[in-house]
């Protein structure tokens, strides 16, 4: 079998469990971990411009973040086949899965990208900006819509390595694509001026592009992460590796299945961006500060949950290759052992924030009142913690299996039943304040835990998928 060097080999003997997650999950946590910082330095910098420039770089979010959607949710059922091919040791089969991402990231990245160029000019309206800032935020969306298809065969790449143990070269990329950004942001965001480095008065070329140069910075940044992907796949030795002398010929009972597992991923996230969005809108009633709190209050949750995230996908691809090895009962053993080694670790983890809770979240903000009102959510949320890991695990145990119908239905039912319908009640019926939000947060967590963890003892998910 080709190997790489970046490659975990999860059925090493010589390698105990718990190196084997560790070495899988570090990596992406590390990964969301500096994408998360850059993500708010990128942002600090494009707010020097003033409030039109932050509101014309963040208008438009969720409305990529649903055609993005669409192809990470393709990824989860191309890391889910592409871990069972590996652990049946079928290298053909995943270099044939490495050759349809390319083809998903074409056939429906490039399609989705134009249809969103199209509809730029007229979504910042639709969203009600105004004349101030819905200039900007079209001609930044169209410039950024050119390096999306870039972007999204990086997105499906990512998957295809994950899926084959190896976590470690997306986490170099996204790290590289991530400095390229800032570094031009830099370059084309300001004016040429003078800057102090050490007390030494440096004068700084700068393109003075604005908004604009913060968009071809992040376009660009999206084209050298395409680079270094096709660069690995096309060149570098390992399971994965393609050549373009290969057959691309589009085989659609492989796509089917890739389907099956995905389109559920899909609507999960649908779900959940809809729940969010509905959940903002009632806690926008409790004033601005509340409002500003529960911002503050999900951006800190990111962070707390990304250890849980990181273990989750681990089990993905462990469960994923045990049983395209055939060993799908020493699989259920490994996911119940990586639920024991996270929980030290979260509790842990969670602790820790629990008393940092307030200077974490007042460095985002200068208001006191808010600082305090979303230290006080965090703190809720945070006693929910080994819940929210053992969601994750059993939840990503599940998906490595392809069973994303059942992840699907219960997050959905959990959110919309505890989480939705429970902060809608406690804050326009009951007035409540929103507290009420981290707890039902929690409650959610606890509930969806419970169903994926019955879900995975039943065992069921061991023949959701036949390669």
């Amino acid at each position: 079998m080709p190997s790489s060097r970046n490659t975990v080999n999860i059925f090493d003997p010589n390698k105990k469990p718990i190196q084997i997650v560790f070495a899988l999950a570090w990596p992406i946590f590390i990964e969301n971990i500096l994408s998360t910082l850059l993500h708010y330095v990128d942002a600090a910098m494009v707010g020097q411009l003033g409030a039109y420039a932050t509101a014309a770089v963040s208008l438009l979010n969720q409305a990529m973040f649903l055609i993005t959607g669409a192809v990470l949710a393709m990824g989860v059922g191309i890391t889910a086949l592409v871990a069972r091919s590996i652990g049946a040791e079928d290298i053909p089969l995943a270099k044939k899965l490495t050759r349809h991402a390319v083809l998903l990231s074409i056939y429906l990245g490039i399609p989705m990208c134009i249809v969103y160029a199209l509809l730029c000019p007229f979504l910042p309206l639709w969203l009600g900006a105004g004349p101030d800032v819905a200039p900007y935020a079209t001609n930044y969306n169209l410039i950024v819509a050119c390096g999306r298809p870039f972007a999204m065969f990086s997105m499906v790449m990512s998957s295809v390595l994950r899926g084959a143990g190896d976590t470690k070269t997306p986490l170099r990329i996204n790290l590289f694509s991530n400095v390229v950004n800032a570094i031009l942001n830099f370059l084309l965001i300001y004016e040429t001026r003078d800057i102090t480095v050490l007390g030494a008065k440096i004068h700084m070329w700068g393109a003075g592009l604005g908004v604009n140069g913060a968009a071809l910075a992040t376009a660009a940044s999206m084209v050298v992460g395409f680079a270094f992907y096709l660069r690995y796949v096309f060149h570098h030795p390992s399971p994965i590796q393609i050549s373009i002398h290969e057959s691309y010929r589009f085989d659609f009972g492989l796509f089917k299945k890739v389907a099956g597992i995905g389109v559920p991923a899909l609507f999960e996230r649908i779900s959940n961006q809809t729940a969010g969005m509905l959940i903002t809108a009632t806690v926008a009633i409790l004033g601005t500060q509340a409002l500003a709190a529960n911002t503050l209050f999900n951006t800190a949750m990111e962070l707390a949950t990304m250890p849980c995230f990181s273990i989750g996908s681990a089990a993905t691809t462990i469960v994923g290759q045990y049983l395209g090895a055939k060993r799908p009962e020493e699989a259920e053993r490994y996911v119940y052992r990586i639920q024991r080694y996270g929980l030290a670790m979260i509790i842990a983890i969670s602790a820790i924030i629990y008393v940092l809770a307030s200077p974490l979240i007042g460095f985002f903000t200068i208001d006191g009142e808010v600082r305090e009102m979303g230290a006080a959510c965090l703190r809720i949320a945070l006693f929910f913690q080994p819940f929210q890991l053992m969601s994750s695990v059993f939840a990503g145990g599940l998906r490595g299996a392809g069973d994303t119908r059942s992840t699907f239905l219960y997050i959905a039912v959990s959110n919309w039943l505890l989480r939705v319908a429970g902060s809608l009640l406690a804050i326009r019926v009951f007035g409540m304040v929103v507290t009420a939000i981290a707890l039902f947060f929690g409650l959610d967590m606890t509930l969806r835990s419970f169903l994926f963890f019955l879900r995975f003892r039943s065992g069921k998910w061991k023949t959701i998928v036949r390669m």
